[in-house]
């Protein structure tokens, strides 16, 4: 399986769709190529879909890095602070933001396939 098309990523919004409404076609796009479009998409969150899927490769590029530092430092909370972790009450939130941020990673690699 190749990986996903490098970014940065740009929304072009397009004409109106014909019978629909005022609906405006949009694409997410590398500059030259279309990475993810709609068609008569009618969801009022269009736009916002569309700069989320745009933001995707600024996202995922330094989302293993984050979860790299936040399991070291939660490694060396454990460890070091071992005796004061009653100090330490985001130890839990940070280990759960490691395993969101590992499944995200996940799930945009393979798209939830096993």
């Amino acid at each position: 399986m190749s990986g996903h098309t490098p970014g940065p990523w740009i929304i072009e919004e397009g004409h109106i769709q014909r019978d629909s409404g005022g609906i405006r076609y949009w694409q997410v796009s590398d500059g030259q190529d279309a990475i993810a479009c709609n068609q008569f998409c009618y969801a009022d969150e269009s736009q916002a879909n569309a700069r989320l899927i745009a933001a995707a490769p600024s996202l995922l590029g330094p989302a293993p890095n984050a979860a790299d530092f936040l399991e070291q430092y939660a490694n060396y909370i454990r460890t070091v602070k071992a005796d004061d972790l009653e100090l330490h009450p985001y130890l839990p939130a940070i280990e759960q933001t490691v395993q969101d941020l590992r499944a995200a990673i996940e799930l945009a690699k393979t798209g939830g396939a096993a």
